[in-house]
């Protein structure tokens, strides 16, 4: 028992590890962001991705990887306005699943559309954006992960 403590003890220490590796940054491109209530507007969100791994696409494919899906949080001063716009994906054939899938590799961006919703108070709020994705280089993919990300956003009042 004792001489397999170390190969156990190196397996939790690597588990560990990959669990710290997130190959992905998440932000918003926008600044200075206004908005009136119930007038749409778009926002930008990108993923820089670091070399070697790739970032799924927004497609669900059947046995496929988790796709990426872009979430505004429930109860705040805005919602959806319609459907997010994506750089288009590279489409070809993953070794990590054997089948044809769409990823990202350096670079994502992402078009929100959405509007501050009707009757908020005028003043300074925070947009939350939650990414649900998984990441993959050509050898392992790591668990699908959850980041929010945040935008200050000054909602102006009526006229």
């Amino acid at each position: 028992m004792i001489g397999r403590l170390p190969l156990v003890l190196l397996a939790m220490s690597v588990g560990a590890l990959a669990q710290d590796v997130n190959p992905v940054r998440w932000s918003f491109s926008d600044h200075d962001v206004k908005a009136a209530p119930g007038v749409p507007l778009t926002v930008h969100v990108t993923a820089e991705i670091e070399p070697g791994w790739h970032l799924y696409g927004m497609k669900k494919i059947e046995d496929g990887p988790i796709p990426t899906t872009l979430v505004l949080d429930q109860g705040q001063a805005f919602e959806a306005a319609g459907p997010i716009h994506a750089s288009p994906p590279v489409s070809t054939e993953d070794p990590n699943y054997g089948i044809k899938v769409d990823y990202y590799i350096g670079r994502a961006h992402f078009d929100l559309p959405l509007r501050a919703v009707n009757g908020h108070k005028p003043g300074l709020d925070v947009l939350k954006v939650t990414a649900r994705y998984q990441m993959c280089n050509d050898h392992v993919c790591l668990t699908p992960r959850k980041m929010t990300i945040t935008l200050p956003v000054e909602i102006q009042g009526t006229h």
